[in-house]
């Protein structure tokens, strides 16, 4: 069955029904792990028989005639963590939730880390008796810090955006360029 290597991206053939197969050039390919792996964190596994996901791709990177990539298309679309703190958020305890239970950090974008724990059928009890859904937390967790707070989160993503954006617009120079030559 075919799946998306980009790394946490768990789509297959039953999810999505257009996958793109990997640049044959090893140019190119390079060029697309490095794009990949900037905006991840983890570099791809990919040989010349992966495929990528129409997900990953944005709307103005295909022909508008036959549904086809651009020459110079490059995967720009990922799950991103909402904000670095997450890093040093420890979820499955909180004692403004009176939470109980195992101990962790994790470097993780945080979607990953809610559907990986919500898939595992995870529940973190408190000490009422309650339980909660991980993806919960993490909303409760957002909503509950201050308003500076929540504009450094802001700011960090609208920077991290522009790094990213800027980093595409380099590398699709760098497609142009090789198709010119």
């Amino acid at each position: 069955m075919v799946t998306c290597c980009v790394p946490f991206c768990r789509n297959s053939a039953r999810q999505c029904s257009n996958f793109i197969p990997v640049p044959k050039s090893k140019k190119l390919r390079a060029i697309w792990a490095q794009v990949i792996s900037s905006h991840c964190g983890v570099s791809p596994v990919m040989s010349a028989k992966s495929h990528i996901c129409s997900e990953h791709f944005g709307f103005d990177q295909w022909t508008r005639k036959a549904h086809k990539l651009k020459p110079n298309a490059v995967p720009r679309k990922f799950k991103l963590c909402i904000s670095k703190y997450c890093e040093d958020v420890v979820l499955f305890q909180s004692k403004e939730a009176k939470l109980v239970g195992h101990r962790t950090k994790s470097a993780l974008p945080c979607c990953l880390c809610f559907d990986r724990l919500s898939e595992s059928g995870v529940e973190l009890n408190s000490s009422d008796g309650s339980s909660h859904k991980p993806g919960c937390l993490l909303q409760q967790y957002y909503n509950e810090h201050d308003d500076q707070k929540q504009l450094k989160i802001m700011e960090y993503a609208r920077d991290r955006n522009v790094e990213l954006r800027e980093q595409i617009a380099a590398i699709q120079a760098k497609l142009i360029s090789l198709g010119a030559s």
